[in-house]
């Protein structure tokens, strides 16, 4: 290999770690003409050296890795790496090689990926305060090469650096190179630009130029892996990369091309503070942001900065201004044969904007929204409001008066953002438009008005509003591209991507299209298809995605199309023909082929997916819809299963069963549950609102349909679904005889308003409630005391008797006091370990109760506790004392260490006081005077008193805040008691607490 390597570089110099590792794993070259390197320290996955560049002389650390296989092999090269961080200080440093761990669980396919397998890389990056360098090619840098489902992507070769590296050099980036026949992708380093020429020598000087053929096996295996990491799972991809691996590996090519893609930043830790990491991540988001390649229409790549310029504004160019030639007049007679605006709408449009109107809409921009070119964003509208309120409505009346805006503020600035993860065209990056605040403000104005006539005037064949083009003059475009805005493009059509105006006028333009279809249906040749000749129904239109239907003749559908054409020459919006099919029933082949040939469609088949719902003449069988039913079952099942492995495991990824069933987990917390949704019966909640809207006979389109079609003049209360209807009708009928049986009344069928949440809410109000629902989720109770003390109510909690009866061997008898066997029952109420325990914190609390039974105490503290808080305050207590016999249980069985009735009883008490004080002042009521009691801190070395008031005036609500902070100073304070007294005035109990505050401070 030496020889080798001297023939091929003479003038470079070669080092490894065949030292550390019997097969050195490890190999640098480099030209000793261009750097000099000294190995700094070298271990059997890393060499780590420093460089020096001869033309700069600013040396930088360089890392070379190679992970090995098992994690437990790869933690000593975590361990390296944290070190070098260590003695490294600020100097620039860079790691480059295959780490054999993922950063993401988006970083592998074919494989699953487990948490503990990404965290040791996190940890590692976050500790030397290491990112990914930018980087373009292969997302994916290795895979197993096999067949079909055995394949597997992975992405563990990686270029990361720190933020004194990433400083010095801006503009480098890591091109990853197919793999060609390895199973790597190779990883090239570069400074843009600086080291072509020497690639160019050393291509010249150490490989041969290839035959013509070699190029074409090259660039056809380049072809095919790029479509296979377009697609990893596309099994017919895979056999036609491997072919041509082959052949490629046969004439021995050397090169190959590369496809670009851009890297995303992961904010690491403190990454929103304002640090060196937080300017370091900024720095890097730019970087990644610029555009230095291009694609254009003919496949040529266009590295330079005035041609990628160029490119972008001859697309946005052509997108907004090209104008359609021939285009006719809307037809006002097409317009007459629906609803017209009235004076009273007219009325509506041209109310004056008042000062009210322009802060409803300010206020309704969020703050972080990006400014425009002007640089001011909604919060600075917002925060100024005093000041420029006035200027600002004046200038928004001004467009409403005049029509006429400055061209300042109609300027829209267009930011890209990539669609895909290897962005090359154009096409690739989403256009995001940034608007001056008071060119948002007239939209949104706009918007408000025209959205109260809309119902009015639309027809109900529209489903839906999507972001669409119209006519609109005067708007100026300008593209940001790295940062600098472009020349000013004047469209001649359309409006931004994202401008609320936009569905609002496509749907005016869908409009005249029902009109005009309205308009064809009247012919005397025109036919309605038999199941919509009753509601005269010709289309559909939800969004873009329309439907149009008739009788299956030719001639009507040539006036189906001869509509369509009047709405395309009026409005300028085309239909596309190749997302376009045609679907027929009971015709002929020449029939069929005739309205091919006519309309330019292509023939597509029964039944065909519409907004992922199967469509089919015929009734569906179970197979049409199978696909959708598992997907929407495997969901559900999935969503649940992750609620119940994170409640019961703290995790998502846990299939083990659970100690209680998922039904009673989803009953409300006053029925003994947790609340949790579920999932069905939430379903059948929004789906009753489909019942509740048919029995209201609500002026919508599908309604007018199932009244039409099934229940015509029968009722809908008692209406059964006919064996021939929809499943989707049966459903919802069956779904009507569900919730009325639940309810045992048809009389929310007839309410005039629907809830989801409150019908959900109501299919659980005939259940039984629980008796201790208000001593569990006691809000003052800590939320882990709350959860312990639920299972126990359950009586769920694993105790001996319970382990027993399960089937694990064990000892019932009680591990605390060993009298008896080990039960719920008897740990919590019949042990004299937590008799004690009891009896001690009632007195602590000043009552006086002689019940043991825990069951018995807490009915004795909702009957006898007189006011709110003093009972709440009770409940947490017990609710604390429950934990902690629990965690004094499980010290004893685990540890074999038997805790004392008086630390535990410390504990209750100490965790009681941090929560009180924590939450008092959320707690406090101003309507009463009461002392809730004294507790005495058994857990300090003398017995203090801490004091908890509720104070009648407001005057005299800051003696809590700061009450406890100097009581716990004085050795007693039950001199304190006296005044408060109830009676006591307010100037004597001035003179009275004041005076104790400076003997206090005295002592």
């Amino acid at each position: 290999m030496g020889d080798m390597y001297l023939n091929l570089c003479p003038s470079w110099c070669f080092t490894s770690n065949i030292s550390c590792h019997r097969n050195g794993r490890i190999i640098v070259a480099w030209e000793a003409g261009a750097f000099t390197v000294d190995i700094v320290h070298m271990t059997s996955q890393l060499i780590h050296c420093s460089v020096t560049p001869r033309n700069t002389h600013n040396s930088f650390f360089c890392t070379f890795v190679y992970g090995l296989n098992t994690a437990r092999e790869r933690e000593a090269l975590w361990s390296s790496l944290t070190e070098l961080a260590t003695t490294g200080g600020d100097k620039a440093w860079i790691i480059m090689g295959d780490f054999n761990s993922v950063l993401k669980m988006e970083d592998m396919i074919g494989s699953a990926v487990r948490i503990n397998e990404i965290q040791p890389m996190r940890q590692c990056m976050n500790h030397c305060q290491l990112t990914t360098v930018k980087t373009v090619g292969r997302h994916y840098t290795w895979n197993n090469k096999q067949d079909d489902t055995d394949r597997v992507f992975t992405r563990i070769d990686r270029v990361l650096a720190n933020y004194a590296w990433e400083s010095s050099f801006e503009n480098a980036e890591a091109t990853y190179l197919p793999e060609e026949e390895f199973d790597h992708c190779p990883i090239i380093f570069q400074k843009l630009k600086w080291i072509k020429a020497d690639l160019k020598m050393l291509n010249k000087s150490g490989f041969s130029e290839v035959e013509a053929d070699c190029f074409k096996a090259r660039e056809f295996l380049t072809i095919s892996q790029t479509q296979l990491h377009a697609n990893p799972t596309n099994n017919t991809l895979a056999t036609d990369e491997k072919s041509c691996a082959d052949n490629y590996r046969k004439t021995q090519a050397v090169f190959a091309s590369f496809m670009q893609q851009r890297a995303k930043l992961h904010w690491l830790e403190h990454g929103d503070e304002n640090s060196k990491l937080f300017h370091q991540s900024i720095k890097q988001r730019r970087k990644q942001n610029k555009i230095y390649s291009l694609q254009n229409a003919e496949g040529e790549w266009i590295t330079s900065t005035d041609g990628v310029q160029q490119e972008f504004v001859q697309f946005y160019g052509s997108l907004f201004q090209t104008t359609m030639a021939h285009r006719s007049h809307v037809n006002p007679a097409i317009i007459d044969r629906g609803a017209r605006l009235s004076l009273d709408h007219l009325a509506k449009l041209s109310i004056p904007i008042s000062l009210e109107d322009v802060k409803t809409v300010l206020d309704s921009i969020p703050n972080n929204k990006a400014p425009g070119l002007d640089g001011f964003n909604s919060y600075f509208f917002k925060s100024s409001w005093d000041v420029i309120k006035t200027d600002l409505h004046t200038a928004i009346c001004d467009f409403f008066q005049t029509g006429k805006i400055l061209k300042e503020i109609n300027v829209t600035s267009i930011t890209l953002v990539p669609k895909v993860s290897v962005p090359a065209s154009v096409g690739d990056f989403r256009p995001i438009a940034c608007c001056s605040v008071v060119y948002k403000c007239i939209s949104k104005l706009l918007c408000t008005r025209l959205n109260s006539v809309l119902p009015d005037i639309v027809s109900h064949n529209q489903g839906a509003f999507v972001a669409g083009r119209s006519i609109l003059h005067n708007v100026l475009y300008t593209i940001l591209l790295n940062g600098s805005p472009t020349d000013l493009i004047r469209p001649r059509r359309g409006l931004r991507q994202g401008d609320p105006l936009s569905p609002l006028l496509f749907t005016l333009c869908m409009e005249y299209f029902s009109r005009a279809m309205i308009t064809m249906s009247e012919h005397p040749d025109f036919k309605f298809h038999s199941r919509c000749r009753s509601m005269k129904l010709n289309h559909l239109c939800f969004a873009d995605d329309l439907l149009m239907f008739c009788k299956g003749d030719p001639k009507v559908i040539q006036l189906m199309l001869e509509g369509f054409n009047l709405f395309s020459e009026a409005t300028g919006l085309m239909v596309n023909k190749g997302k376009s099919s045609i679907y027929y029933c009971g015709m002929t082949d020449n029939a069929v082929q005739d309205i091919v040939n006519m309309s330019g469609f292509q023939v597509g088949t029964l039944p065909f997916k519409y907004l992922g719902v199967p469509v089919s003449p015929w009734k569906l069988k179970a197979s049409d819809c199978e696909a959708l039913v598992d997907k929407m079952v495997h969901r559900i099942k999935r969503i649940n299963a992750i609620c119940r492995a994170f409640l019961r495991y703290g995790t998502y990824e846990d299939s083990r069963p659970g100690s209680v069933a998922w039904d009673t987990l989803c009953l409300p917390k006053n029925q003994g549950g947790l609340g949790f949704r579920n999932l069905v019966l939430w379903n059948q909640a929004a789906v009753g609102k489909q019942a509740w809207a048919i029995a209201k006979k609500q002026d919508n389109l599908w309604v007018k349909w199932v009244h039409t079609v099934y229940v015509k003049d029968k009722s809908w209360i008692g209406f059964p679904a006919p064996a021939a209807s929809s499943w989707v009708v049966k459903y919802v009928c069956s779904v009507k005889n569900t919730l009325t049986s639940t309810l045992q009344s048809t009389q929310w069928l007839n309410a005039p308003g629907y809830s989801i949440k409150k019908m959900y809410e109501g299919m659980y109000s005939e259940l039984p409630k629980v008796g201790w629902c208000k001593f569990v989720w006691n809000r003052l109770t800590v939320p882990k005391h709350r959860f312990i003390l639920w299972l126990a109510s359950h009586d769920i909690l694993k105790t001996r008797t319970r382990l027993h009866k399960m089937g694990i061997g064990c000892d019932q008898l009680c591990p605390v006091c060993g009298n008896n066997d080990e039960t719920v029952k008897h740990l919590f109420c019949d042990c004299t370990f937590s008799a004690s325990c009891a009896s001690t914190l009632l007195n602590w609390l000043g009552l006086h109760c002689t019940k043991s039974d825990m069951g018995q105490i807490m009915i004795w503290i909702r009957r006898s506790c007189k006011g709110d808080f003093r009972r709440k305050v009770a409940y947490t207590t017990m609710a604390a004392l429950v934990y902690h016999i629990w965690r004094a249980r499980n010290t004893a069985v685990w540890e074999m260490t038997m805790l004392t009735f008086q630390t535990t009883v410390q504990r209750v008490q100490s965790d009681v006081k941090c929560r009180v004080q924590n939450l008092i002042s959320k707690s406090v009521k101003q309507s009463k005077c009461d002392v809730i009691g004294c507790f005495q801190a058994a857990a300090c070395s003398v017995n203090l008193e801490i004091i908890i008031f509720f104070i009648f005036d407001l005057s005299y609500f800051c003696i809590f805040c700061y009450l406890p902070k100097f009581v716990m100073q004085v050795p007693s304070v039950l001199d304190l008691l006296p005044i408060c007294r109830h009676g006591v005035s307010a100037l004597e109990f001035d003179n009275q607490f004041y005076a104790f505050r400076e003997s206090c401070s005295r002592s």
